[in-house]
């Protein structure tokens, strides 16, 4: 539980006590005291002082938020008992009031269903440790969570009259012209997409983002191809739904356009920073996205249209790299379409060629490097071209198991072993990274053994 959560969390428990004060003020001010103000100030100052004292502080803070979540779930229990008649009836019913309030529930109920998830994910990758890998634990939570949360808004849509489905997840698109709907949608996303492209891929220095190094460690090619699909599949879909849908949907009536435009953009922006921790101007760049896309929702009153723009720039991030690869390095697109019929040597020029036309692209030194290394030929040559690798991305998770390897044929294995190590603290489950380091170890205690028979 990081700052964030608590932070936002915070929001979300002071937005549903206003709603509550809007359903039954009076039962609202007799249960809860203190005014709305005063308990966000309080929080506020609370949070600061935490966020000043550092990991102490954040652990405190955790402790007292929990504390905190619990009462108030007990004093809204309290509300809710007084608001029903006998026959549970509710006093006073406003379907669209009573839908947003349920948000508390959904939210909570999301939680518990993500802990259950995330722990037979765990059990079933430690029956199965070949398939243990960080990636494809995240990719499976993370499509069966959004999966439950909808089932969730389903079941509590169904329970109002007067309320659709897909009007609450702004499916509808009544009114709207196929301009609204897919042209300019299309339009825009496509041209958002190559010029971001352009100015983020013409930085001399890459930055590593955890989710860049999260797919370095992928134990295989179909990992991979599932986080692609995901991406360029369901992600547009789901996230679309949920928030420039559900959340919009909830929020509008209570907030005005401005502010929920506002607020559902932040959050949207807050769900990807944590992927792209470190590169500042990727975060800009989803960031701006998010809120068009939002402000698209508001414009033509459903999310079909920000779905189609969505679509078309996760995919045209996968296509236009891809593109940019084969235009400005052709001969490395070749090494690597025809990497299973070329003999080392072929390798060998092309990836020799590929450095001499485009000298900043790291990848053409590492697969240099491990060539040279698997053939344990060059080393000196290996150790060079892997650390020219690792200066135009210093954290990149390939370049680094590389250089370990090439230490590691070099007779360098203490070094070797230290990558290994530090490449672990990272990605505690990664089974390549414990078979390298096992195997580094034992030629280390070998190392050791034959050292001691000497003497």
């Amino acid at each position: 539980m990081d700052f964030l959560v608590i932070f936002f969390g915070s929001l979300f428990i002071l937005f549903d006590m206003a709603l509550l004060k809007k359903k039954a003020r009076a039962i609202y001010e007799a249960i809860f005291y203190f005014p709305l103000w005063e308990i966000g100030v309080a929080a506020f100052l609370l949070f600061l002082s935490a966020l000043a004292s550092g990991e102490k502080g954040a652990a405190i803070l955790q402790v007292i938020f929990v504390l905190l979540v619990c009462v108030y779930v007990l004093r809204r229990r309290e509300f809710f008992a007084f608001i029903t008649t006998e026959d549970g009836a509710d006093v006073w019913a406003d379907e669209r009031l009573d839908l947003a309030l349920s948000t508390f529930s959904i939210a909570g109920l999301w939680m518990l269903a993500i802990v259950v998830v995330s722990l037979i994910v765990q059990g079933l990758f430690s029956l199965n440790p070949k398939y243990d890998d960080e990636l494809t634990g995240t990719l499976i939570l993370s499509q069966v969570s959004v999966i439950i949360l909808l089932v969730l808004i389903y079941r509590a849509v169904r329970r109002y009259k007067s309320l659709k489905f897909f009007e609450v997840l702004g499916l509808e698109t009544k009114g709207l012209g196929p301009l609204k709907i897919w042209v300019l949608p299309a339009l825009f996303a496509l041209a958002y997409a190559v010029i971001c492209s352009l100015i983020l891929d013409a930085r001399p220095i890459q930055p590593v983002t955890p989710l860049q190094e999260l797919l370095n460690s992928a134990s295989s090619l179909g990992v991979v191809l599932f986080f692609v699909g995901t991406a360029v599949l369901s992600a547009p879909f789901f996230e679309e739904v949920i928030f420039r849908g559900f959340l919009f949907y909830v929020l509008r009536p209570f907030m005005g356009v401005i502010f929920t435009v506002l607020l559902v953009a932040l959050l949207f922006g807050v769900m990807h920073v944590d992927q792209y921790w470190g590169d500042w101007a990727a975060i800009v760049v989803v960031g701006l996205f998010g809120l068009t896309l939002t402000v698209l929702r508001a414009w033509t009153g459903s999310s079909v249209p920000g779905m189609v723009a969505h679509y078309v720039y996760n995919a045209s991030l996968i296509i236009i790299p891809t593109v940019m690869v084969i235009v400005a390095n052709p001969i490395y697109f070749d090494y690597q379409m025809n990497y299973y019929r070329l003999t080392d040597v072929q390798k060998e020029e092309r990836l020799m060629a590929s450095i001499t036309q485009n000298p900043q692209f790291g990848d053409s030194y590492n697969d240099l490097a491990w060539l040279y290394s698997d053939q344990s030929m060059k080393l000196d040559r290996a150790l060079e071209l892997i650390n020219r690798a690792l200066e135009l991305e210093p954290r990149n998770y390939a370049f680094l198991d590389t250089k370990a390897e090439v230490l590691f044929k070099m007779g360098r294995v203490e070094e070797a072993i230290a990558i290994e190590k530090d490449l672990i603290k990272k990605y505690p489950k990664d089974s390549y990274l414990q078979k390298q380091l096992k195997k580094f170890e034992e030629e280390a205690g070998e190392i050791r053994r034959l050292k001691s028979k000497e003497i």
